[in-house]
């Protein structure tokens, strides 16, 4: 059984966007009822209404879609909404059909949760990457609290986009002029430390969201984004690797493999993960690991 690729992906943009606003209406209600599923893992009504909005619309489109969200919910179709079915510009002009069983969608509803809790807002993201077997081939990062709320959009046959409230345009990607290394604000670790200090970058940045920071990769803010925990997931990732597929750029792990994204992979990313346009910054990263002598993140 095929689908026509630009349906699923105009569909997932719109859900991308209607999740936002879900998102932006649970905090401007103060009702977040967070709790932890773990350990530095909180959870909100808002991840899990996200959630249950992307997935039960998308069940209702797409019956036999594989979806792997982060929050693990049960859907009903009265969670479900209807989207528009009249495409635009640029999915109105791009014919192509993929074979569903070999579809994979990898759903983040609320990238940076903790910091969403504690009314760091900027880098709340709602991340949708769509894998062909093993390859990413669209991603989505809506930036929820953004100015517009804008959405980036794309993979590497499809072209790259930006949208918000006013419009539609191609989107190409800055190149940051020095060796600047966006990492986590709220995680932090002595791998962290070990890594900046063996790199020596020209500057630091501490920043939210595994999507915020892969999107001041593209935008030239910093130029590269490295993991020093095993706790991101193939939800956080899969859109930015559609994004460098396109820019020609990398998501690899510290092997210097990149990420598989099919169904079967394994959810979380135990061997890290590197985001960078610039093959010569991945090469010092991986290097810069393989002097530490270390097997795992952990």
């Amino acid at each position: 059984m095929s689908l026509q690729a630009a349906d699923l992906f105009f569909k997932c943009l719109q859900l991308s966007e209607y999740a936002g606003a879900f998102i932006r209406n649970v905090w401007n209600s103060q009702n977040l009822n967070a709790f932890e599923k773990g350990v530095n893992d909180p959870c909100t009504a808002a991840d899990l209404g996200a959630q249950k909005l992307i997935s039960a619309t998308l069940h209702r489109y797409f019956p036999d879609l594989c979806i792997i969200g982060e929050e693990d919910v049960m859907v009903e179709d009265k969670d479900a909404i209807n989207l528009d079915n009249n495409s635009i510009d640029p999915f109105a002009s791009y014919n192509k059909e993929l074979e569903i069983q070999k579809l994979t969608v990898w759903v983040d509803p609320l990238d940076g949760t903790s910091n969403f809790v504690m009314g760091a807002l900027e880098g709340a993201t709602t991340l949708i990457g769509i894998a062909y077997e093993e390859t990413p081939i669209f991603g989505i990062i809506h930036q929820v609290f953004g100015d517009g709320a804008p959405s980036y959009f794309g993979g590497i046959e499809f072209g790259t986009f930006y949208k918000d409230q006013a419009e539609i345009r191609p989107f190409h990607p800055a190149e940051c002029e020095d060796f600047t290394i966006t990492g986590t604000r709220l995680h932090k670790t002595l791998l962290n430390e070990e890594m900046n200090n063996i790199l020596r970058p020209d500057r630091i940045i501490e920043a939210d969201g595994c999507g915020n920071k892969s999107l001041q990769v593209v935008r030239g803010i910093a130029s590269s984004y490295f993991t020093c925990t095993t706790k991101t997931y193939k939800w956080d990732m899969c859109p930015s690797a559609a994004f460098m597929r396109a820019f020609n750029g990398f998501v690899v792990d510290y092997n210097g493999k990149d990420l598989p994204f099919n169904k079967e992979a394994d959810k979380r990313n135990q061997f890290g993960a590197i985001v960078t346009l610039k093959e010569d910054y991945k090469n010092r990263i991986i290097e810069a690991w393989r002097s530490l002598n270390r097997d795992t993140l952990a």
